[in-house]
């Protein structure tokens, strides 16, 4: 992955996402949560008369959980579930930049054996100092498919 991505943190950590998988981003919208549904689904959430779930990235990730403010984002991605395209809610903390990436900032995925789950990452990117985590959102859709609803019109 090398071009535009956009950056967002979830704790103290960084992650990037390919500009192109977003639909857009939207501020923190506490979702309506949904019985008996996965523990990665924190609900759903009305967008322009449209049911969006919305995914919690650190359920997903197995990060401690947290009390979303002001500053949390959910960013929107276009996910494939046969047999439409179907708008998923990415919860995170906060959304940092949008960074241009290059070949020489990318590194592989450190194999970590069974020690950590790194399914969901597609490499690392070195920014000075800095080091992001870049995530393919099509995996952790693929990851949590079980907690996915396709969206429907809402009729109001």
């Amino acid at each position: 992955m090398s071009g535009r991505v956009l950056s967002f943190a979830l704790g103290n950590e960084s992650y990037g996402v390919d500009i192109l998988s977003i639909q857009e981003v939207i501020g923190f919208t506490e979702p309506i949560p949904v019985p008996k549904s996965s523990r990665y689904l924190r609900g759903v959430i009305n967008l322009r008369q449209m049911v969006i779930p919305v995914l919690d990235l650190r359920e997903s990730f197995g990060l401690e959980p947290t009390t979303y403010d002001r500053r949390s984002c959910i960013i929107v991605v276009q996910a494939e579930l046969s047999p439409t395209r179907t708008p998923v809610g990415i919860l995170v903390d906060r959304v940092l930049d949008v960074l241009a990436l290059k070949n020489e900032h990318l590194l592989s995925v450190p194999n970590f054996g069974s020690a950590l789950d790194t399914a969901c990452l597609v490499g690392l990117a070195r920014l000075g100092e800095q080091t992001i985590n870049l995530v393919d959102m099509r995996r952790v859709i693929d990851k949590c498919s079980d907690a996915v609803i396709c969206g429907s019109k809402v009729t109001v």
